[in-house]
């Protein structure tokens, strides 16, 4: 996974997972937006988490003897077989985020192909930024 420390010109869009107490989350200032309007998804149970953790970031791991890509049906099975696995990893801390009472959301901006100073705001912002006007930020994809 690439994490951007500044900006990207080769793309229209970025995408981050965050922690949420709910729908409005403070963008510095004082100012609030509802997150949910830019929101893919919404995690907020630990079943959706797996769910979402398999879809997005269980890539395979080679088999040595086939030289075939090997995927697990489920968390629990990839868990198992790959207990220091990137996919672990990140289901271990998120699903602290649960715990807490925050939800997870999968965050969706463009960056040059909106009029919504929101979106732009966000597509536009590194992981610093998001972090220091006040979001969560877990994973992102710029």
């Amino acid at each position: 996974m690439k994490i951007r420390h500044g900006f990207v010109s080769n793309s229209s869009s970025s995408s981050f997972v965050c922690a949420i107490d709910d729908e409005q989350v403070p963008l510095g200032f004082d100012l609030r937006i509802n997150i949910e309007r830019y929101t893919e998804e919404l995690i907020s149970t630990e079943d959706e988490l797996k769910e979402y953790i398999m879809e997005r970031y269980d890539e395979g791991h080679k088999n040595r003897k086939t030289g075939q890509y090997e995927f697990c049906e489920t968390y629990d099975e990839y868990a198992e077989k790959y207990p220091k696995g990137r996919a672990v990893k990140m289901y271990n801390e998120w699903v602290k985020k649960l715990e807490d009472g925050k939800k997870i959301a999968v965050v969706w901006a463009s960056y040059n192909q909106t009029d919504d100073p929101v979106e732009l705001l966000l597509g536009n912002s590194s992981v610093e930024v998001l972090r220091n006007l006040g979001l969560d930020v877990l994973a992102g994809s710029w």
